[in-house]
This record gives structure tokens, C-alpha cells and sequence, in this order.
């Protein structure tokens, strides 16, 4: 599936999608339990599935992390990485004006040639800046 808004970690993969088809697409990934899903409404999905987690036990065994994904890119190299992620977290910066924040980044691939660490701090550092260029 290429067009999903949500990424999903999961602990039991079978569980997971076959509960999760319940509130929309849902696709295979080429990463270990990682699973793609494409819903009408994140926000509502969000709350949806918030009250199904509570209400069977499985489905909250089932998963890991659940992840809206508004942006999305495809990148072959670390630098293509930088330059995509830059340009996306650069319009949060208003949203995060005069507020706390800290960036963190779960990923699966480029093993050895991407520093999920690495590439907080330059985020982090990224938005610093430009918040301080804000002025704010």
C-alpha cells in the first residue's frame, strides 16, 4: 500500500493486522512487525482504537507503537534523510512556538549508516534554531 497515514509496531503481527482491518486498510511492510494502515480519519482511528484497547485485552498485547503519519518520504541516503526531514519539521514550528518539545525517531533500516541519535540532535537542533531565528 503506498498511500497509508498510520505506522504501526507490533509485538503479535498476526493479532495485530487481523484486529487492526477492523478500522481500515491495512498492509505488510518489508521491516520485521511493522505494519502500514490507511484510515478515513486518524483522529478518530486514534480514539477508536484507544477505547478497543481497553476493551480487549489481545489487541493491547498485540501492539507496540502506533504511529500517525502525516508526512511521509523515501529516501536512498542519510543526507536525502536530512534534507526531507528538515523541510517537513520546519513548517512544525510555529505549532511548537513558546512550547516544550523533544524529537524522537523510531526507524527500521539503514543499519550502520543512520543514527536514530544522531539524527534527534540534528532535528532538535534544527528546530532550536529556527525557533530562535522566530524569536521565539
Amino acid at each position: 500500500m503506498q498511500d497509508w497515514n498510520v505506522i504501526v509496531t507490533a509485538r503479535n503481527y498476526r493479532a495485530a493486522r487481523e484486529r487492526l482491518a477492523a478500522f481500515g486498510e491495512v498492509a505488510r511492510t518489508d521491516f520485521f512487525n511493522v505494519l502500514t494502515m490507511k484510515v478515513p480519519d486518524v483522529a478518530r482511528f486514534l480514539e477508536a482504537l484507544r477505547e478497543a484497547v481497553i476493551r480487549d485485552p489481545v489487541l493491547a498485547q498485540a501492539l507496540a507503537r502506533v504511529v500517525p503519519a502525516t508526512r511521509r518520504f523515501t529516501f536512498q541516503d542519510p543526507a536525502r534523510f536530512e534534507d526531507q526531514a528538515r523541510d517537513i519539521v520546519a513548517g512544525w514550528a510555529d505549532d511548537l512556538a513558546g512550547r516544550a518539545f523533544h524529537v524522537r525517531m523510531h526507524r527500521r533500516g539503514f543499519r550502520g549508516r543512520l543514527s536514530s541519535q544522531d539524527e534527534e540532535r540534528f532535528l532538535d537542533r534544527f528546530l532550536l534554531e529556527r525557533l530562535a531565528e522566530r524569536g521565539t
